[in-house]
């Protein structure tokens, strides 16, 4: 999906000025019958179960407007990065169903489920943690878990800039004890996702500048424990030139393995900490000033 047209979209929505966006039809298709039970009940028993369904249907009203709300932050660089759209699991097209009123929505057992954009429903890998219902249905709970692990994680980019502003510090490089730091207590439990593709320094992402080198057959230079051997193999078109589409098919089938990606994104790190530990504290200097070039290795 093109990035401009998602984020016009989800800015439509944040636009908006009335804070309810579920088209009034809707909720009028909704309330016309409780109406209508509610004048004929003859006892405040029966008015009162109308009045209940009527508490039930505001709140259902209110979940919604909350999920859309949620949905359209996405394309906040903020919250969730520049990259939200390159994420493996973005929900991107149910995301812009949501918030444009085309989702289908339904209340199954108390529970409100919305149905995944065919397109999502193919390429999204975590829909094997969630039950479906219905073979497409996901409920609220778990979207919203989704979209949260989606999110750019500053837990861990700050544990990365104090561990280079601590070796900037320090006398020795020990690259070793660099990497299973950063892959043990920061990586490994952090959110993957955003480690790879959210710009953690400059304005590049693991999997932009992974990509770049590929294409240059200089991965080396970041770190990374591939041969070129490995590389040649995994050329989808053998043709002894890494295209940007090859490059993209190849950094899928070596970041397929999850323990292997870790290893890949450690490595990462640990290289720009090697090469920028002479360079001043990244945490305090503004690192898009002119000039400024993480990748820039020495």
């Amino acid at each position: 999906m093109d990035k401009k047209i998602y984020n016009s979209i989800m800015q439509e929505h944040k636009n908006r000025v009335h804070p309810i966006s579920v088209p009034k039809e809707q909720i009028a298709n909704a309330l016309y019958p409780l109406q209508t039970e509610f004048l004929n009940s003859s006892s405040n028993l029966g008015r009162q179960k109308v009045l209940d369904k009527v508490a039930d249907l505001t709140k259902e009203v209110g979940d919604i407007e909350d999920l859309k709300d949620l949905a359209s932050k996405t394309s906040n660089i903020k919250k969730y990065g520049s990259n939200y759209l390159g994420k493996k699991n973005n929900f991107a097209n149910t995301n812009v169903d949501i918030v444009s009123n085309k989702a289908e929505i339904k209340t199954i057992n108390g529970m409100q489920y919305v149905k995944v954009n065919d397109n999502d429903l193919k390429s999204n890998v975590m829909l094997d943690q969630v039950d479906l219902i219905e073979g497409n249905y996901i409920s609220f709970h778990d979207y919203k878990d989704f979209l949260k692990k989606n999110e750019f994680d500053f837990k861990s980019s700050d544990a990365i800039y104090n561990i280079i502003n601590t070796i900037n510090e320090s006398e020795n490089f020990n690259r070793d004890s660099i990497f299973n730091n950063l892959k043990n207590n920061i990586i490994g439990s952090g959110n993957l996702e955003s480690l790879i593709n959210d710009n953690i320094f400059g304005n590049k992402s693991f999997k932009e500048n992974f990509i770049e080198t590929l294409m240059d057959a200089s991965y080396e230079d970041l770190g990374l424990s591939v041969t070129e051997e490995e590389i040649k193999e995994l050329d989808p078109t053998n043709d002894g030139k890494i295209s940007m589409e090859d490059a993209v098919v190849i950094f899928g089938e070596l970041t397929e393995d999850k323990n292997q990606t870790i290893d890949y994104v450690a490595e990462y790190f640990t290289k720009f900490a090697e090469q920028n530990r002479t360079k001043p504290n990244l945490q305090d200097q503004n690192k898009e000033q002119t000039g400024y070039d993480p990748y820039e290795f020495a």
